[in-house]
């Protein structure tokens, strides 16, 4: 508004000297046909043009004024507003540090097994055997919330692989059958969840696993949403010997396709 005012102002001004030597230009061809009035009726006319202008002067400087109040006004608020910004930054953090250490926390917790038999029947099956397999290794296992909200468990998938030491691994990951919605609460386990190695087993493998030379393996992943609705993967490897399985790997990270579940 005072910018509006300010070009008024000079737009005033302007005018007022566009028209001043029209003025003059009137007064001199007056002269030739009236005298003047005297020195009062040029003094009135000089000291009307002066408060013109005077004036005209003042709201120029009214208006430059104005601006630079309302420019250091726009800057003040724009400096107070990065306080704000780091404010709100700040809770963002803090909302999403309170969700990490609120939310739910999924761990594979291993209830049984059968890896004593199945490595304690290799020693006991001859070489001349006709089969060399062996009964195909079996483990039961549920989930743990180590969290403090609950979790929605709704998809397993998972498998028991063998794979030699330096071969390629080919650990194929099964879909675990007509599993429900299951709400894991904060420091509880999940249902059992039963699974057995669908290729064989043999003596060799045995062999190879009791050396270090191969590997027998549980992994899988699970999909669950937290108490926040933030979809969660949580991938895990165990490791089998004789004596049952050992959690070697686990990571649990934000599921970038929800619609997956």
């Amino acid at each position: 508004m005072m910018l509006a005012v300010a070009i008024f102002a000079m737009g005033m001004a302007f005018e007022s000297s566009r028209h001043q030597p029209s003025e003059k230009v009137a007064q001199s061809q007056g002269q030739n046909t009236k005298q003047p009035d005297g020195e009062g009726s040029a003094l009135g006319n000089w000291l009307t043009q002066d408060a013109v202008g005077f004036f005209t002067a003042a709201l120029v400087i009214v208006g430059l004024l104005q601006i630079g109040v309302f420019l250091r006004q726009l800057r003040l608020m724009r400096d107070g507003l990065k306080p704000a910004q780091e404010a709100a930054e700040a809770a963002k953090l803090n909302a999403q540090a309170v969700m990490d250490a609120e939310g739910a926390q999924l761990y594979p917790v291993i209830k049984s097994h059968n890896l004593k038999d199945v490595f304690g029947l290799r020693f006991h099956v001859y070489e001349s055997t006709i089969t060399s397999k062996l009964e195909p290794p079996k483990v039961v296992y549920s989930f743990k919330n180590y969290g403090k909200t609950p979790a929605k468990l709704q998809r397993v998938m998972h498998s028991v692989t063998f794979f030699e030491e330096g071969s390629p691994r080919s650990e194929l990951t099964h879909l675990e059958a007509d599993r429900a919605l299951e709400v894991i609460g904060g420091g509880n386990v999940s249902a059992p969840i039963e699974i057995e190695m669908l290729a064989n087993f043999t003596r060799d493998m045995g062999k190879l696993v009791e050396t270090n030379r191969g590997h027998l393996i549980l992994s899988g992943y699970a999909i669950f949403t937290d108490f926040f609705d933030r979809q969660f993967i949580c991938e895990w490897r165990c490791e089998g010997r004789s004596n049952g399985f050992q959690l070697i790997s686990h990571q649990q990270h934000l599921d970038p396709d929800k619609k997956r579940a």
